[in-house]
């Protein structure tokens, strides 16, 4: 084989090869940002589907709690709790003890009742945690705007 056409084969052979190569990276790439776009398409769909199934079951325990609730307490047993010594009372600790077993059966993490006192801000009226609890809210203490 002449010189030159030996010259012209190794050109031709390593251009082949650095096209192979070349070719073999570009189809690399492709495929990650294929599976990049697939991945955030696939995130972005069910991270919305996710919050909408949190927040349906979460509807769904608040309205098993409140009507679990309102079948055991009326309006009238907490209109007589009017100030911190009404905290004494035995239907106030009944009320309290209820709540606490209601909180901890369903997983909640605060269970309390609150009612607007004469300057149009909510308190608590019956706080469902143990008065142990340091985050334990008395009578007349305001809820935070949250």
């Amino acid at each position: 084989m002449p010189l030159s056409n030996w010259i012209w084969h190794k050109i031709l052979k390593t251009n082949n090869a650095k096209r192979g190569l070349f070719s073999f990276i570009a189809f690399v790439l492709f495929i990650v940002l294929l599976v990049v776009v697939y991945t955030l398409i696939l995130q972005r769909n069910f991270s919305g589907e996710i919050l909408e199934s949190g927040i349906a079951r979460n509807q769904l325990r608040a309205e098993s709690v409140f009507d679990l609730l309102s079948q055991k307490f009326s309006a009238e047993d907490f209109e007589k709790f009017r100030s911190e010594s009404d905290m004494n009372d035995p239907r106030y600790v009944e009320i309290q003890k209820q709540l606490n077993e209601i909180r901890n059966f369903k997983g909640i993490r605060y269970l309390y009742t609150a009612t607007k006192n004469e300057a149009g801000e909510l308190i608590y009226v019956v706080d469902g945690l143990e008065k142990s609890t340091s985050i334990f809210a008395l009578r007349e203490v305001k809820l935070s705007p949250k």
